[in-house]
């Protein structure tokens, strides 16, 4: 008789998006989103950037950024793909803070959020051997 062979079980990128899928979460640094609205830029937004965004491509958020024009504005994101200069702000309470150009968040929808490292971890230590 044969003996039976004990292999490592190792997920698929198709069971990790499912698992990092099955939990709710906003988009933060790590997250892969798509551009959905490229229109309507300011005429100096260009002088900011190296380049824009484009809709349907996809970008990795760097950094969330509060909103500090309007009180009840969409916070931003920094892109790792599109690095915007650095300048002195005035915020809306008054306040200068010194920020990066940065997007809106509401042009973006999270596509994928950050691998979870420690969700992660824990589903390859749970893993058993499985018998073949």
């Amino acid at each position: 008789m044969r003996a039976k062979a004990k292999i490592q079980y190792i997920p698929s990128p198709i069971s990790l998006v499912q698992i990092v899928h099955s939990k709710p979460v906003r988009m933060k640094p790590g997250s892969i989103v798509r551009c959905i609205d490229d229109s309507n830029w300011s005429a100096d937004t260009l002088q900011h950037f190296p380049t824009l965004p484009i809709k349907d491509c996809l970008y990795t958020v760097r950094r969330i950024i509060p909103n500090t024009d309007v009180a009840d504005g969409p916070p931003g994101v920094a892109l790792e793909e599109i690095r915007g200069v650095w300048e002195n702000f005035e915020t809306y309470y008054g306040t200068i803070v010194f920020e990066e150009y940065h997007f809106r968040m509401n042009r973006f929808k999270e596509e994928l959020p950050p691998l979870d490292k420690e969700l992660f971890n824990e589903m390859i230590e749970s893993e058993t051997l499985v018998n073949l």
